[in-house]
């Protein structure tokens, strides 16, 4: 079951469907799914185990259903609509079929190895002359329609930063680590090709906090300026003027106009906000916001889009999910650190990089659309999975621990007859 679930992330994520068009004529993602979900049936799935996740993203699902139902522009977000019900059922598959460590270990690998087959192909893709080319540079987009945008392509990869994380630590063998750093020197050879702005900040922090998290974190740190200095010279002129615009200020990009900076992003929330003064309880609807305001485009910033989108319902919705991450995070350390080996435990590490991947999510999120993105509720579904193995591994160390001491109990007691 383990084994169908990777390869339906490959078939979402890379989506050969619309690369080649034989494939979406027999509808293989669909198809698929409905194969797997009868397969699942014959598995007798686990309940799921009792986690506050489940409640929370229910909420979520919720919200963003009944702002779709009283949406005046409900046909622009049936789509949007129909794939998170999608991402909920994959959700329900994860938390039910994954059971133990090994099965985790199993989807992390995978799911590392689809995004790392999705790079490797969209590289390819760039160096044959498939490029787009906007603010007047060069810029790689990926394949397909989901992630086609330079934007969302380096978004999805910058959250899979933090599967390399775990598995450095579960992967000991050097040939093992060296596929790790060439993972991660090919993710940000990506990212710079996508000249996204917001691409590169989500690396960098993302970088910065597996260092924060390494015993050699000041070895690592202090290379830091070294390693940017180095990326900054070799950088062409026109990628460091739009780098620039981070800070602010604008540049001329030759037959583009003038380039923005961070205004445009503050833009999307101030479009949100009045969007919000409209209909504060429900919003708009998803993917409402370029058609209500008129120019078809979607506001480049999360929490502009969830409040004019979903209104103050989906916005607490969206709280107590991210909460709730943060909720297991600090469970999943107390519970390590009983057992005294946060450093040798696969689902603590997991509960822990789940919720360092929802820290990229929002800090990319000023910049980005992700609020209808899968990841929210994937990645919500592996960290119920591995907290749950991690309650596997601290009531067997009890039960151990119990028994030794009945051990000696007995003992003591036959020397005392």
């Amino acid at each position: 079951m383990i084994w169908l679930l990777i390869g339906y992330m490959w078939l979402f994520i890379h989506r050969p469907f619309e690369i080649w068009p034989v494939f979406g004529t027999i509808r293989l993602e669909r198809t698929y799914m409905i194969l797997t979900i009868l397969y699942w049936l014959t598995t007798r799935p686990a309940l799921p185990s009792r986690n506050r996740l489940h409640l929370y993203m229910a909420l979520f699902i919720l919200a963003i259903l009944a702002s779709w139902l009283a949406s005046p522009y409900q046909q622009r977000g049936t789509a949007a609509m129909e794939n998170y019900l999608k991402y909920a059922v994959f959700y329900a598959l994860v938390v039910t079929s994954v059971r133990n460590v090994k099965g985790l270990r199993t989807i992390l690998v995978g799911h590392l190895c689809v995004i790392a087959l999705y790079m490797a192909h969209t590289l390819r893709e760039y160096f044959c002359g498939n490029v787009w080319y906007a603010q007047g540079i060069m810029r790689m987009r990926s394949l397909g329609s989901t992630f086609s945008d330079c934007n969302d392509f380096a978004g999805l990869v910058v959250i899979g930063l933090p599967f390399a994380w775990v598995l450095w630590y579960e992967w000991t063998d050097r040939w093992k680590r060296g596929l790790l750093l060439g993972y991660l020197a090919m993710s940000g050879y990506c990212i710079i090709l996508t000249a996204s702005r917001m691409g590169a900040c989500g690396f960098g922090l993302a970088v910065g906090m597996a260092a924060v998290a390494s015993p050699k974190r000041w070895r690592l740190v202090a290379i830091f300026p070294l390693l940017f200095a180095v990326l900054w010279a070799v950088l062409p002129a026109k990628h460091q003027q739009r780098y620039l615009t981070i800070f602010g200020g604008t540049y001329e990009a030759a037959g583009q106009g003038t380039v923005t900076g961070q205004r445009f992003r503050v833009g999307g929330l101030e479009r949100g906000l009045e969007l919000f003064d409209q209909r504060p309880l429900l919003g708009f609807g998803p993917q409402a916001t370029g058609q209500v305001v008129g120019t078809g485009m979607m506001p480049h910033n999360l929490y502009g889009q969830l409040l004019g989108e979903l209104g103050i319902a989906g916005a607490v919705a969206f709280g107590l999910m991210v909460l709730g991450v943060g909720q297991n995070a600090f469970e999943a350390r107390r519970m390590a650190r009983q057992q005294g080996a946060e450093d040798d435990l696969l689902p603590y590490r997991t509960v822990v990089a789940m919720a360092a991947a929802y820290v990229l999510l929002l800090f990319m999120g000023w910049g980005f659309n992700f609020l209808l993105w899968h990841v929210w509720l994937w990645y919500g579904g592996f960290q119920v999975v591995a907290l749950c193995c991690l309650k596997m591994q601290a009531e067997s160390s009890h039960a151990i621990a119990d028994s030794e001491l009945g051990m000696t109990v007995d003992v003591a007691e036959t020397a005392w007859v």
